[in-house]
């Protein structure tokens, strides 16, 4: 009854074109083939894959991979080639998707391999698509792009074994990144093509030099993002009683602590401290730099071995040591904690940790 009405009223239009696309949607959807809410989409892309291969622990690789169908032989053939654990969970994970039959449900499947493999919070987040923030883009009327100048400077600073987490972060597929380094004289010619092609595929007004500081940033180059959008921290200065008193910058403990040498590398770029308590999170990160003290205090702190050992893991995803996957972690744990007590918190670990120095300079008895 319902379609013969409406195949009346398309007789007296004579069939034109609206009539043909109306009925032809009527029916897809009374047969089934066109969803009135067709939700996520159920492929999983490859800046997905690269965030699960970040967070997965290394110990996990070997059951995911055969749960994935990857044979034992293939797994360390894929190992051996891979500069780390997360990039050979990269390869695992493509290469897994590129062999399923086509229309199958990727992200269902991975979650319920991931499950099996006894990672069921990364399968919820998989499932739930919360694995990559999603971005607002930021257009201005006034646009702040970034030169090819630049764009060659960043791309002779970063080092190679970042090639590909930029270029996945920069929304190029890896076939593509396979591609451009295949063409490419060496690594920084392949990042200078990364860089550009991925520029020109920008809407007009993006805020390019954000949104590129904020990429380089998830990929783990805080300090080349620093440069490209420099963060200042505002100094707390006295105010002067008369003409005559010179202004000074007052001195707190904390940053009279935070001044004291480092082994590790000062970093750019790092994230703006917003409160005092930071200051002394900076001030640990700085001071607690063996590898051995890293994971005592995450310990303390509440995490496992498996989450240590990825904050340490990013102190040394450069050339130079860097304290940033410290202060990684000392963020994610304040992040648990109520303000009121953070400070206590954070000296009794610090004191079972063995850092009895660095608590008596940072939280001093009165």
């Amino acid at each position: 009854m319902y379609l013969s009405s409406r195949l009346d009223f398309c007789q007296m239009r004579r069939m034109d074109g609206f009539c043909l696309h109306y009925l032809l949607m009527i029916l897809l959807i009374r047969s089934g083939d066109v969803e009135s809410n067709p939700g996520p989409d159920r492929n999983v892309s490859e800046k997905e894959f690269l965030r699960l291969s970040k967070k997965i622990d290394p110990s996990f690789y070997k059951d995911v991979g055969i749960n994935l169908d990857i044979s034992r032989a293939e797994l360390e053939q894929i190992n051996e080639r891979s500069q780390n654990a997360s990039d050979a969970l990269l390869t695992v994970f493509t290469r897994w998707r590129d062999k399923q039959p086509q229309g199958t449900d990727i992200r269902a499947l991975l979650a319920e391999e991931l499950e099996s493999s006894g990672l069921e919070a990364l399968s919820g987040e998989l499932l739930a698509g919360n694995l990559v923030p999603r971005k607002i883009q930021v257009l201005l009327t006034e646009t702040r792009n970034v030169s090819e100048k630049e764009f060659l400077k960043l791309s002779k600073k970063i080092d190679p074994s970042f090639y590909k987490e930029v270029g996945i972060n920069l929304d190029i597929s890896i076939a593509e990144l396979g591609q451009i380094k295949e063409r490419s004289q060496n690594a920084s010619d392949a990042l200078m093509t990364v860089f550009t092609r991925w520029r020109d595929k920008q809407p007009t007004g993006t805020d390019i030099r954000a949104l590129l500081a904020e990429e380089l940033e998830r990929s783990g180059l805080e300090a080349l993002s620093g440069i490209l959008v420099p963060k200042h921290t505002d100094k707390t200065t006295s105010s002067p009683s008369s003409p005559n008193t010179s202004t000074s910058t007052t001195t707190t403990p904390n940053t009279a602590a935070a001044a004291s040498t480092t082994t590790c590398t000062p970093q750019e770029g790092l994230l703006p401290s917003t409160t005092d308590f930071d200051d002394i999170l900076v001030t640990v990160a700085k001071r607690v730099h063996k590898e051995s003290e890293i994971d005592t205090l995450g310990k303390k702190l509440g995490f496992t071995q498996g989450d240590t050992y990825r904050y340490i893991a990013t102190n040394n995803k450069t050339q130079s040591v860097t304290y940033v996957g410290t202060l990684q972690m000392l963020r994610d744990w304040r992040d648990g904690q109520i303000s009121s007590t953070e400070q206590g918190a954070l000296k009794t670990a610090l004191e079972l940790s063995g850092q009895i120095r660095l608590a008596d300079d940072l939280f001093p008895s009165s």
